[in-house]
């Protein structure tokens, strides 16, 4: 998850150019790297310029974006600004897939046909993994 990377950074696994956006909406205080609306948007406007400058094939963020396995219940808990940004890019510097969890009940893949992007919503809290 994002525990393996550096905030704002990218790294290259076998090919594969991957970077990590742990930024989310501010909820509560009660959550690391909440931000208000404008922090929200300067980190945003930082990521796209990086998606412009190199090819990010999977991009990992804490929170989803709105409309991106983002729902519990009635409520879009996603992030409406990260949504914009990336809307907002050329399709050829769209990642081709974006990790996400931080809502739970949201869990999945969805293949978003506006973006040509695979997104999986690896959050649960329904059962845990002993690995030794």
């Amino acid at each position: 998850g994002i525990k393996a990377f550096s905030l704002d950074e990218e790294k290259t696994i076998n090919g594969i150019n991957i970077y990590g956006f742990p930024w989310v909406n501010y909820i509560n205080g009660m959550f690391n790297y909440e931000l208000s609306t404008r922090a929200m948007q300067i980190k945003c406007a930082e990521l796209k310029e990086k998606l412009e400058s190199k090819y990010i094939d999977i991009l990992v963020c804490h929170g989803p974006m709105t409309n991106g396995l983002s729902n519990e219940g009635f409520a879009d808990y996603g992030n409406s600004i990260l949504e914009q940004y990336i809307l907002s890019l050329d399709k050829n510097y769209i990642p081709s897939h974006m990790l996400v969890g931080h809502c739970h009940n949201a869990k999945g893949i969805k293949f978003r046909n506006d973006l040509n992007m695979i997104i999986v919503n690896s959050a649960t809290t329904l059962h845990s993994i002993d690995i030794k």
